[in-house]
């Protein structure tokens, strides 16, 4: 089993505070971090990551990174994004390695190799489609009045 070494592990505790006492949709800098620290934070990045978890076990929350700014507690509202965000990104991949495997030359494959290849190709389709699919909040009214909002998928469209 992997030790933390005692610096990192006292960075990891003075981080997670730090992001614990975060107010909610609040950005904690990098700049704001490294001066709570005493040192640059994106020196040791692990230490923010391992902080960044212990503070979501913690506390409940969760916190999202805002590319080149920092680290920011989440509303509830936000929550979702995250799901979505990682949707975007595999969708991004099964994407391009699907395209890769377009063009090949088949004269120089066999038969079985062929068929993997398109397997795998309609798998990452799939996968990209699928990967695009929204939750969005709906309100559904019946003869007796609405019901409480609940989440349908939606295929994307863009």
């Amino acid at each position: 089993m992997f030790n933390t070494s005692p610096d990192r592990q006292i960075r990891i505790e003075r981080l997670s505070k730090f992001l614990r006492d975060l107010p909610i949709r609040e950005v904690a800098t990098y700049e704001a971090l490294s001066d709570h620290l005493g040192e640059d934070v994106k020196s040791d990045r692990i230490a923010l990551i391992r902080a960044r978890k212990v503070a979501e076990r913690e506390t409940g929350m969760r916190f999202a990174t805002v590319h080149g700014e920092g680290v920011k507690k989440l509303d509830a509202a936000a929550i979702p994004g995250i799901g979505e965000e990682v949707r975007k990104g595999i969708a991004r991949k099964a994407r391009r390695q699907s395209e890769r495997l377009v063009g090949l030359k088949y004269n120089d494959i066999d038969g079985p190799m062929q068929a993997r290849i398109d397997a795998e190709r309609s798998i990452l389709g799939a996968i990209a489609a699928t990967a695009n699919v929204k939750a969005e909040k709906v309100e559904i009214h019946t003869s007796t009045g609405p019901i409480v909002p609940s989440r349908i998928f939606q295929v994307s469209q863009e």
